[in-house]
């Protein structure tokens, strides 16, 4: 259904008169027949304002547009439905939740929004999010203070922004470039773009390892209470294992090759490493540019993984990997680990030479060597570390003579 000038000017969130000017400089048209605006106009409107916040002209702009330079072709396919302003304001909303604006707009820089001012009308979605996640998060009820309930907004923020940059950079980089190739004509996009795909896809993916997470959590409470109870017996629970592993000259080869390469390079390490983690009950925890971090549940299978890995990925055209792996208790928070553990697994990997699998000596008490034979380097002086650890190289275990 078409929109007055009115109607567009309260569903954009901007003044009437700013529709008006963007109107005049062709930014937005009106129906000639009746005059009334597309609802994707409220989009264009919201292009042109970020246009001038960035510190340009709006009325170069328009003079752009009318010279034919630039265009908003496929903004219906691209956006989707525009979602209107509402017409709760901050300070409002801030009323109706119990929040300080301040607040609020803390909870905006840390999901990695700009910050609406007391006055500004807030977008539909917003609200229904916000309304969402601070039942939730604000737990100011229970003793939690406005760093968890910014922590875990920073955690959202982050998490979701590097996903859709992630995403933005690979199709505008790899799959706008092909179909402007493709002999099948005119580049369109596919299926809806990335607005299409980004929100059921996170929502999906989300939710898958929310479950998995949860399922774990109720496993685990199930074995306290029969522990505690004296009903059946919990598992023997082991230190896990923390490895990291880097390839050597790796940065030597982004320069010699470039970024692309690089890129490709990372992403065929990261499909050997989560290969060989996932078949041994390990994960990684995250990529560090020319390497990984990786947690096992199990010393054994991440010194396996490793020893498979050092193998494999010369034999995929990379680099020779060297990894260091240490066990014992470490600290989860935010979705990362820490403590003494991480810190002489990552310096390690920085001693070892290329296709070189080394372990502290924690590693090999914890019984490790399934399929795995150690030889002891000594102790030694790791940068970074206060005391001398004792490193062991662990290398596949000789075959054993049949009788």
């Amino acid at each position: 259904m078409g929109l007055t000038q009115a109607e567009l000017a309260a569903r954009a969130g901007v003044s009437l008169d700013r529709v008006v000017q963007l109107s005049e400089l062709g930014v937005v048209r009106a129906n000639e027949a009746d005059g009334s605006f597309r609802p994707i106009d409220i989009q264009r409107i919201r292009v042109a304002e970020a246009f001038a916040e960035s510190g340009l002209a709006v009325k170069d702009l328009g003079r752009l547009i009318a010279e034919g330079h630039v265009t908003f072709p496929n903004l219906e396919a691209v956006f989707g439905e525009p979602i209107a302003a509402s017409d709760t304001t901050l300070r409002e909303f801030g009323d109706v939740v119990g929040c300080d604006p301040d607040l609020l707009r803390r909870v905006y820089t840390q999901l990695g929004l700009p910050q609406p001012q007391d006055d500004d009308r807030l977008r539909t979605d917003d609200i229904e999010f916000l309304h969402q996640f601070l039942l939730v998060f604000d737990a100011r009820d229970v003793g939690l203070g406005d760093d968890f309930l910014l922590r875990a907004a920073r955690l959202s923020g982050d998490s979701i922004r590097h996903f859709v940059v992630a995403i933005n950079t690979l199709m505008r980089e790899e799959l706008l470039p092909a179909l402007v190739r493709s002999s099948t004509g005119p580049p369109q996009m596919r299926g809806g773009g990335p607005f299409a795909v980004a929100g059921p896809l996170t929502g999906w993916l989300v939710r898958r390892h929310l479950e998995a997470l949860i399922e774990g959590n109720i496993v685990e409470n199930i074995e306290r209470e029969m522990e505690e109870t004296g009903i059946g017996r919990r598992r023997e629970l082991h230190f896990p294992a923390i490895a990291f592993l880097d390839l050597s000259g790796f940065t030597a080869l982004t320069l010699a090759e470039g970024d692309e390469a690089a890129a490709k390079l990372a992403v065929r390490l990261s499909d050997l490493v989560q290969e060989a983690a996932t078949a041994r009950g390990g994960r990684t925890v995250k990529s560090l540019g020319d390497g990984v971090m990786l947690h096992f549940h199990e010393p054994r299978e991440a010194v396996a993984a490793a020893i498979e890995l050092v193998d494999a990925i010369p034999r995929a055209g990379l680099p020779q990997a060297r990894v260091g792996i240490s066990a014992g208790p470490v600290v989860f928070r935010d979705g990362d680990y820490f403590g003494r553990v991480v810190n002489i697994a990552s310096r390690m990997a920085d001693y070892a030479r290329p296709g070189e699998v080394l372990v502290s000596e924690a590693v090999v008490d914890l019984g490790a060597s399934g399929g795995s034979a150690f030889e002891e380097l000594g102790v030694v002086e790791l940068k970074g570390v206060r005391e001398p650890v004792r490193l062991f190289r662990a290398i596949p275990a000789a075959p054993t003579e049949e009788a």
